[in-house]
């Protein structure tokens, strides 16, 4: 082979190498880049997954277990404060009254973390300091917020009241071992804990949670019944211990028009304060992104709850000042009779509420200028006429015209129910949910 084939073939195989060695630096470049890629893609998404903020707390049986828990705390605050009722038959009130503060302290130390007790020096000392806030022990629950840490491990950011103080608290649950711990106000305020905080920058740990004699919980099954009466008792509590919370519950536009400013609202609380309350019937009316409860009381005051989600309500407590569009479609499909009975209960409504100005215009024009020519005059009867809170019960009616009845009444004094009269009242139905009525003097 002469000397030109040679360099010629050394040419070529150079230019072979140096292509081939072109390509394996491409080749690496492109899979480097890739992999980068991909670890930067993965690490973003797991910053993502971590970097949710807390969700509002939506599911009934977790939440009850988390009122429960709430209750119990608050009873053994009472109990560290001494405020108890004591059995002195056996031992004198002050011997008593110490025993039972020493207890309550020992079993709130019995639920809290273990992890909050490390980060505080004088667990006992913050015990006694936060419990002394407190000297109405009406517990309620304004919001539960949840980030669920592992499959065993629940964190619940708690905003509670106990009477009209703050009582906010973060509760851990282990749903294998049924149990719970608890972390103080002053652990939220020192590490930033709040309901807007990212699940990141919760620190609490997957530990379990060991079992001991005062801090095991069980799930209960709620059903969507067992919601009105929830609802209406919880906002009875509010109304007593936290009227200015129970007033910030009422829906904008009821609020306006019925209690327009917080004084008004204060009065009517108060007038309620004493009375027991309990739920006497209900309805539900489920819409695509709320459910409406329709709650009527055994002194006959009706209470209507809209609930966008799980405790996020607001709520009207009656059924006149402005028209709830459910109950209009509602009352739409009733029988005219039975409207005319709807129409009485309306009516009475408005006297419990002792909103005699709506009870006023609702008086037949004939009826009304011949026997109650001013609204003063019209108030002072009824005040004299019916009870400070009556419950009413329809016997019989008759049919005057095809939109006019005449309907028998029981009317009881909610307060002694052997204290009771009857009365006549005639009911003309007007276009829509409207009426007019008058009767019998």
């Amino acid at each position: 082979m002469n000397n030109n084939k040679i360099l010629v073939l050394s040419i070529i195989v150079i230019i072979i190498i140096i292509i081939c060695l072109i390509m394996l630096v491409v080749i690496n470049k492109y899979f480097n880049t890739d992999n980068h890629k991909y670890e930067t893609d993965f690490e973003q998404q797991v910053l993502y997954e971590n970097d949710e903020e807390i969700k509002l707390l939506d599911n009934k049986n977790k939440y009850f277990v988390i009122e429960k828990i709430v209750s119990e705390i608050t009873s053994y605050i009472k109990e560290t404060n001494g405020d108890m009722e004591y059995d002195t038959t056996l031992i004198d009130e002050e011997t008593a009254k110490k025993a039972f503060q020493k207890e309550g302290l020992q079993i709130i130390n019995y639920m809290l973390d273990n992890e909050y007790k490390n980060s505080n020096k004088n667990v006992d000392d913050t015990i006694i300091n936060m419990a002394r806030k407190y000297k109405d022990y009406q517990n309620t629950i304004d919001k539960v917020y949840i980030y669920d840490k592992s499959a065993n491990i629940d964190i619940y950011i708690v905003y509670a009241f106990i009477g009209n103080e703050e009582f906010n608290i973060v509760i851990k649950t282990d749903s294998e071992n049924n149990t719970f711990s608890i972390f103080l106000s002053d652990y939220l305020e020192k590490y930033n804990y709040s309901k807007i905080m990212q699940t990141r920058d919760i620190k609490i740990s997957e530990n379990s949670i060991e079992k001991n004699d005062y801090n095991q919980f069980k799930y209960t099954n709620i059903s969507e019944n067992q919601m009105p009466k929830y609802y209406l008792n919880n906002y009875i509590k509010l109304m007593k211990s936290n009227t200015k919370l129970a007033y910030s519950l009422l829906e904008e536009e009821y609020k306006k028009n019925r209690f327009s400013t917080f004084d008004e609202f204060n009065s009517y609380a108060q007038e309620k304060k004493d009375i027991q309350v309990s739920i006497s019937k209900y309805k539900i009316v489920k819409k695509d992104n709320y459910t409406i409860y329709v709650c009527e009381d055994t002194h006959g005051f009706v209470y209507i709850f809209k609930e966008i989600a799980l405790m996020n309500y607001t709520v009207q407590l009656d059924n006149y000042t402005i028209e709830n569009e459910e109950l209009v479609e509602e009352y739409a499909k009733l029988k005219t009779v039975d409207k005319g009975a709807e129409n009485v209960r309306k009516f009475f409504e408005m006297l419990n509420m002792k909103d005699y100005k709506s009870a006023y215009n609702k008086l037949d024009n004939t009826f009304r200028n011949n026997n109650f020519s001013t609204l003063q005059i019209f108030e002072n009867y009824i005040k004299q006429r019916v009870y400070n809170n009556n419950i009413i019960n329809i016997e019989s009616y008759t049919m005057v015209d095809t939109d006019i009845y005449t309907y028998k009444v029981n009317i009881q004094n909610a307060l002694n129910t052997k204290e009771e009269y009857n009365y006549n009242i005639i009911i003309k139905l007007l276009e829509g949910t409207n009426f007019i009525m008058s009767f019998e003097i």
